[in-house]
């Protein structure tokens, strides 16, 4: 945003409306977060609600020993043509267990209502707490939706 307001009144010199734009970082990034961050998540998540439209998800922890983990979403789904990557939500959990991890899925599909009934795949890296053989994200994922197809990545 500091160089495209100076950009827009430059090709636009007999603009009064150029001229008048004022806008830096603080207020772009107030209406992407807060104004078209908004309705991008709501297109995504009205996308994969519909009955039939499977999906796979990405989901990414922090590493970062501290008392709130980051947990970062990510959806891959068929859009008509391609298959479209797109940022589902970034939230916060206090614990790093796999079942705190799950929980934490569950609740923010729970807030967008995506129902877990779409979802076909799952990936994540390959901490211990994510695909570990008992008590990981993996493990419990597995007990909720048996034919999910799991995938973990090595980074």
């Amino acid at each position: 945003m500091d160089t495209l307001v100076p950009f827009c009144t430059d090709i636009s010199p007999d603009s009064d409306i150029a001229k008048g734009i004022a806008c830096r970082a603080t207020k772009a990034t107030a209406v992407l977060k807060h104004g078209l961050g908004k309705i991008f998540q709501d297109e995504l998540c009205d996308n994969v609600r519909s009955p039939g439209r499977f999906f796979s998800l990405v989901m990414d922890e922090t590493t970062k020993v501290s008392e709130i983990k980051q947990c970062a979403f990510t959806i891959i789904f068929y859009d008509v043509t391609k298959v479209k990557t797109r940022f589902l939500d970034m939230v916060s959990t206090e614990k790093g267990d796999g079942a705190s991890l799950y929980d934490c899925l569950k609740s923010t599909s729970a807030k967008h209502k995506i129902p877990s009934r779409n979802m076909v795949g799952f990936s994540s890296d390959t901490t211990n707490v994510m695909v570990g053989e008992y008590n990981s994200m993996f493990s419990h994922l597995k007990a909720k939706l048996p034919d999910i197809q799991i995938q973990n990545i090595l980074m």
